[in-house]
């Protein structure tokens, strides 16, 4: 059964690339708004969560779901605006999930950086 730090570890990589590829969404809403035609696209992770949810009272199962995402990546759903004719691009909206998807991006991988900074002198035997 792998080591809690490596089932949290896991999960803040999946969330590195969630954070990311919310970013590259709304990059591309943004880059697209005056296109004609273009319908905005938006990133669904509700499969993810939910299947996470589920194997939380569970460590193993949630090891080997977080073990999946690890060797086949995060699994997403692209889905385009839900109206053909007048979908538009809310550059505001964009521009906040741009905004969001960074700050968390940077939260998590400081939170990574001070974690494996603490193992690092944990094995050392530094305080």
């Amino acid at each position: 059964m792998p080591l809690v730090d490596d089932v949290t570890a896991d999960l803040a990589r999946a969330a590195l690339d969630i954070a990311q590829l919310r970013a590259e969404t709304a990059s591309r809403n943004v880059a697209n708004a005056d296109v004609a035609g273009y319908r905005p696209e938006q990133v669904d992770f509700a499969s993810v969560l939910a299947r996470l949810r589920a194997d939380l009272a569970d460590p193993e199962a949630l090891a080997q779901t977080v073990a999946g995402l690890r060797q086949d990546g995060v699994p997403v759903t692209l889905k385009l605006a839900d109206s053909v004719l007048g979908a538009s691009v809310n550059l505001d909206d964009e521009m906040v999930e741009i905004t969001v998807a960074g700050a968390q991006y940077q939260t998590l991988a400081d939170a990574l950086s001070r974690h494996f900074g603490l193992m690092r002198l944990a094995v050392q035997g530094r305080s």
